[in-house]
């Protein structure tokens, strides 16, 4: 699993760098890391989640491990460990059980995680967790409580909050479902100080019944206002393909 993940990430910040080949279009870039790859141990278990690119070419990593933990890495453009971030480049979060992590980042630099958060014992509810970062990788305790927003009831049970996309005002759609036993899909949008936009679809959760189970969600931003969402239903083979618009029209 480690060597996979470190091939999986390599193969991801050489796509990164795509941009500034200078040989044959196609090539490694050897002039990128140690040959043209960079290789992170994220730990046991460990597993790749996303991709983000600052405008200064910087590269962000997110990943996850069995012990639970997220580990967020920066690299400078051309491969190296950015040492402002973090320690050694990496921030460590953990003891956090979530499936999945998603991250975006906003118009000011600084950088916004979410994944699910299991269901507390004494509400039962689904909640959405965010937690947002500086640009050198602190915890961003300006914002909710201590850096972190808990938004209850979205559907997105404690597994998986696939998706992100930040708005140039702020605010951000978050795409994710179910894991266990789940055939919808689940958009939420949140308004830039973390609190959940009720004017977005129903009481700000557009919700997108399946059939056939559910599979891995991919969305991509449309501009100026529209998202495209795949994903497949598992017991059927098929892929569904649909749009939205921003405001969950």
């Amino acid at each position: 699993m480690k060597t996979c993940f470190g091939h999986f990430l390599a193969f991801f910040l050489l796509a990164a760098t795509a941009t500034n080949l200078q040989a044959q279009s196609g090539s490694i870039d050897l002039a990128f890391g140690e040959n043209g790859y960079v290789k992170r141990n994220i730990g046991n278990g460990g597993q790749f989640h996303g991709l983000l690119l600052q405008t200064d070419g910087k590269i962000i990593t997110l990943g996850k491990n069995f012990s639970p933990a997220f580990k967020i890495s920066r690299f400078q453009a051309n491969g190296e460990n950015d040492n402002s971030f973090g320690s050694d480049g990496t921030v460590t979060f953990l003891d956090i059980s979530a499936y999945c992590l998603s991250g975006g980042l906003l118009p000011d630099g600084k950088i916004m995680l979410a994944f699910g958060k299991s269901p507390s014992s004494s509400n039962n509810q689904d909640e959405l967790k965010l937690l947002r970062l500086n640009t050198d990788g602190s915890i961003d305790n300006s914002f909710g409580l201590d850096g972190s927003v808990v938004i209850p009831n979205t559907g997105i049970l404690n597994q998986c909050a696939e998706r992100i996309h930040v708005l140039s005002n702020g605010d951000m759609i978050l795409i994710g479902g179910k894991a266990e036993d789940g055939n919808a899909i689940h958009v939420v949008r949140v308004k830039a100080n973390g609190t959940l936009d009720e004017s977005f679809a129903q009481n700000g959760v557009l919700s997108i019944n399946l059939t056939g189970g559910l599979g891995k969600i991919m969305s991509s931003f449309q501009a100026p206002n529209r998202i495209a969402i795949a994903t497949t239903a598992t017991s059927l083979n098929k892929l569904s393909v649909f749009r939205i618009f921003d405001n969950g029209v």
